[in-house]
């Protein structure tokens, strides 16, 4: 094992002497897969918080054997997704990495090479992390908040027991263990506000001993702003202090963050406010997004930001003509375009279910829209299911399988169609509700399942607000 390792170590410094086919990568990633399919490929994202749309990095397809070879540049450090884990990557690292199981959900992950300690600190932490966390998900505070505060307390110490053991036998630079403390920390805050920003505790519940701890939380590491724990604490602290106080939001915002925190939260509300959204709301709606532009200086926030007015731009704007003409067919056989759709279910609203026959999730859902179709059989509610898929025989031998009655139509360009493009489809299943003066009311709808945030709740309130 010695003699390969070292045998690797220096075809990987070979390597790097090569300008030709290295020049533009400062960071290698290499692997096997000894027990998964060996086909597809390998991608590799960001996990960054101010990147919006995440956006793949690199991939690299897996050939006979499983082994495959990512290379790409970054110019400091970042959090990365890949095998389903995240990774701190500095500039300068080249692992390999032996994965066992699943390159999906892998059972094991083991790295050598550069900087490897860090992937091997990431792949322990993860997965004790998510033992610890199953327990955490399956608490029903039954007991109180003072025994959870005690348990979430207890998980805490553990994890950083663990980075403290791993540090003491392992290298670890300066800069990533003070990100892998970060993890913890912020992780375990946003433990700690869980309780009241789902719902399960009211702020007149709260221990005083309690309390304490949460208004004591200050963000102000402008380095960490795009990590996803400080990020998930940052957006419910907002809601924190929102339970206890009656301020609107903006002025909350400018009284508890600075910086480019502050930025990342207006960038988040402003997109919060898209999902609340509705027409009636419109001229508060404008007014808000303009003091928020104001607000917004980096170029990643200022991306995030713009996505969301595109979207609320959309929602006070008539379809255009290119969208309007999409060509359809229907499940007769009839072509016929958007516009004739809208035209057919005038002054009703309209739930556009994009779906395809390739998407289990979707067709998970479907079901769930056709009952709702029944509750709504009274109101002035037109379900409408339009296939992505890539051929017309691929939609109706989805239609056979599925069974779904209703109105169903297909778009020849799928997701290169003025209509998808038109509503940032990316993924599905995705809903979208057209109001009745045929203008979008919501360009990202809830799924269709029961509670507060599912589409059937969605519709009362759009219906009687």
């Amino acid at each position: 094992m010695k003699i390969n390792f070292k045998i690797w170590l220096i075809v990987l410094s070979l390597a790097s002497l090569s300008e030709l086919s290295f020049a533009q990568s400062n960071v290698w990633i290499s692997g096997k897969l000894l027990t998964d399919q060996k086909e597809g490929s390998i991608p590799l994202s960001n996990d960054s918080f101010i990147l919006f749309p995440h956006t793949i990095i690199s991939s690299a397809d897996i050939d006979k054997s499983g082994n495959f070879h990512l290379e790409f540049n970054v110019s400091k450090s970042q959090v990365i997704q890949i095998f389903n884990h995240t990774f701190y990557i500095t500039p300068g690292d080249s692992v390999f990495v032996n994965v066992t199981g699943s390159r999906y959900m892998p059972e094991k992950l083991e790295f050598r090479g550069r900087n490897a300690d860090h992937y091997n600190y990431s792949t322990k932490y993860t997965n004790l992390k998510r033992s610890i966390h199953f327990k955490y998900f399956t608490y029903d505070l039954k007991n109180g908040l003072t025994k959870y505060l005690d348990s979430i307390t207890v998980n805490k110490n553990i994890l950083l027991k663990n980075l403290n053991d791993f540090s003491n036998n392992h290298t670890l630079t300066t800069d990533f263990k003070a990100y892998a403390i970060s993890q913890i920390i912020y992780d375990y805050y946003d433990q700690m506000l869980s309780p009241f920003v789902n719902k399960k505790y009211s702020i007149e519940q709260i221990p005083s001993s309690y309390l304490s701890i949460l208004d004591q939380i200050k963000l102000t590491d402008d380095n960490l702003v795009d990590k996803r724990e400080y990020a998930f604490t940052a957006m419910d602290l907002l809601k924190y202090k929102k339970l206890k106080s009656n301020d609107d939001e903006l002025k909350l915002i400018n009284d508890n963050f600075s910086g480019l925190t502050k930025e990342f939260i207006l960038s988040y509300y402003a997109d919060k406010l898209i999902l609340s959204y509705t027409s009636k709301d419109s001229l508060v709606t404008k007014e808000l997004f303009k003091k928020i532009d104001t607000e917004l200086t980096k170029t990643e926030f200022r991306n995030y930001f713009n996505t969301s007015r595109d979207r609320l731009h959309k929602s006070l704007t008539p379809f255009p003509k290119e969208v309007l003409l999409t060509a359809l067919t229907d499940s007769v056989g009839q072509k016929l375009i958007f516009k004739d759709l809208l035209t057919k279910s005038k002054n009703k609203m309209i739930v556009l279910d994009f779906w395809a026959s390739w998407c289990g999730s979707c067709i998970q859902g479907m079901p769930e829209v056709n009952k709702m179709k029944k509750n709504f059989s009274n109101a002035d509610v037109e379900f409408v299911f339009i296939s992505l898929d890539k051929t017309e025989p691929d939609w109706r031998g989805g239609l056979n399988k599925t069974k779904i009655p209703g109105n169903h139509y297909w778009i020849k360009d799928n997701f290169d169609s003025a209509l998808a493009k038109y509503l940032i489809i990316h993924s599905i299943p995705r809903y979208v509700i057209i109001n009745k003066a045929g203008q979008i009311e919501k360009i990202e709808a809830f799924s269709p399942y029961p509670g507060d945030y599912g589409l059937e709740t969605q519709l009362n309130k759009l219906l009687t607000h």
